[in-house]
Order: structure tokens, then C-alpha cells, then sequence
């Protein structure tokens, strides 16, 4: 299983709206791309304050390397995460791990 986690940083002038206008074709992909078990999206709420900056993240959970890699080749995939890298003016950390 590959976890693939997305953390991000939103400028303060973004509405909720304009967040779940990001959020929610990023969370449908969960229903096209095959190999996809899980996703989570939420906003940082740790006290630890080691966030450096970064406000929200989300993660998939893939079944394996292949669905992880028929992802990141996805049409919808691609639409969603640029306007994500747009919104954020690129300021964003990806990181894969396998589980």
C-alpha cells in the first residue's frame, strides 16, 4: 500500500467556498481512478507549531505502487492539482510513503 500525503499552505484571502471549490474535485477522484482505498482532507490543527505554515493536507491511500502511478497520469488528477498548485502559488509538499 502506498499513503501519498499532500500538505499545502492557503492564502488567508481564499474563502471556504473557493476551498471546497479545490477540495471537492480532488476528493471525487476517489470514485474514477482505480486502486484508490481511502482519502482524508482536513485543515491543521496540531499545537506543536511545526506546521511551518502549511494549513491543510490531504491523504490516499493507494492499494499499490500501480494505482499510485495510473493517479498520477489521470486527466482529472491532473486538472484538480493544478488548480490546487494555483491556488497555493505552488507551495506545496508531496510525499510518498509504502505502507
Amino acid at each position: 500500500m502506498i499513503r501519498h500525503i499532500v500538505l499545502f499552505k492557503t492564502p488567508e484571502i481564499f474563502s471556504d467556498q473557493q476551498l471546497e471549490d479545490v477540495r471537492a474535485p480532488l476528493m471525487a477522484l476517489q470514485t474514477t481512478v482505480p486502486g484508490i482505498i481511502a482519502m482524508d482532507w482536513g485543515t491543521n490543527v496540531s499545537p506543536e507549531g511545526f506546521a511551518q505554515g502549511y494549513t491543510h493536507g490531504f491523504t490516499i491511500y493507494f492499494q499499490d505502487v500501480a494505482a499510485r502511478d495510473g493517479y498520477l497520469v489521470d486527466a482529472d488528477h491532473a486538472a484538480a492539482g493544478k488548480r490546487l498548485f494555483e491556488m497555493c502559488g505552488g507551495d506545496l509538499l508531496v510525499f510518498d510513503f509504502e505502507i
